[in-house]
């Protein structure tokens, strides 16, 4: 329930659908199990459902024997998938995760309504509406939060139903230590890592590491402080 149980790539594709397709075919001979396709990638902000469905046909049609995830990613644009395009992926039978970051309750019950007896599955991505939408019957969490404390995240998923008033308090918790996505990420993550003793440097893609302040490390720290206190009191090991 925590991830999906396969290994998948995910790839910031290309805007044009040959350089897609390619990419996707060089990843795919890897030997990876399914390739994450990001949302916002096969249409424009202003371009309705239907050219997605167009050009997401053409890519189906190019690449058989590959199996797909989505990615509601926020950047360059996040495009959410409504529940009318998000039951076409399903009759598809080639998608298999969504990673939803709608953060409504509303719109994933919806979106679990339109794929309900398929294959694909969806994962919520937000912390606050977790617990909620585990109830309605979400696979599992895929969020960045899942970086800095992924053991509490897999308690939960594997302990709600068992212990609801600790996973009341859990949720409390999660959401209100979700609330660092507000500095600077990914930077403050490699962070948290770095004093998990992982080695892994600052460096970025999309930040400039310098933006990464000495306040942002301080309550970094102080968040790792209380996860390992509260694993240390639950008896919660690594997954």
């Amino acid at each position: 329930m925590f991830d999906i149980e396969m290994n998948a790539a995910l790839l910031l594709q290309s805007p044009e659908l040959e350089h897609q397709i390619d990419e996707i075919e060089r990843i795919a001979a890897t030997g990876i199990d399914a390739f994450v396709l990001v949302t916002n990638r096969l249409a424009k902000p202003e371009e309705p459902d239907e050219v997605w469905i167009r050009l997401a046909e053409k890519l189906l049609e190019r690449l058989p024997g590959i199996r797909f995830g989505l990615y509601e990613c926020p950047y360059p644009y996040k495009r959410l998938l409504s529940p009318k395009l998000l039951r076409w992926c399903s009759s598809r039978q080639r998608f298999y995760f969504l990673k939803d970051t709608s953060c409504s309750l509303n719109d994933l019950r919806a979106k679990m309504e339109a794929v309900r007896g398929s294959r694909l599955k969806i994962f919520n991505a937000n912390s606050a509406t977790l617990l909620e939408s585990l109830k309605m019957g979400v696979a599992g969490f895929s969020g960045i939060m899942a970086n800095f404390h992924p053991e509490l995240y897999v308690w939960f998923a594997n302990n709600w139903r068992r212990e609801p008033q600790k996973a009341e308090w859990l949720q409390a918790f999660l959401s209100t230590a979700a609330l660092i996505e507000s500095q600077p990420y990914p930077l403050n993550a490699k962070y948290h890592l770095q004093q998990e003793g992982i080695p892994i440097s600052l460096f970025s893609r999309s930040r400039d590491y310098h933006e990464l302040k000495a306040v942002h490390r301080l309550e970094a720290g102080n968040l790792k402080r209380l996860c390992s206190l509260l694993k240390e009191q639950w008896s919660i090991n690594s997954p």
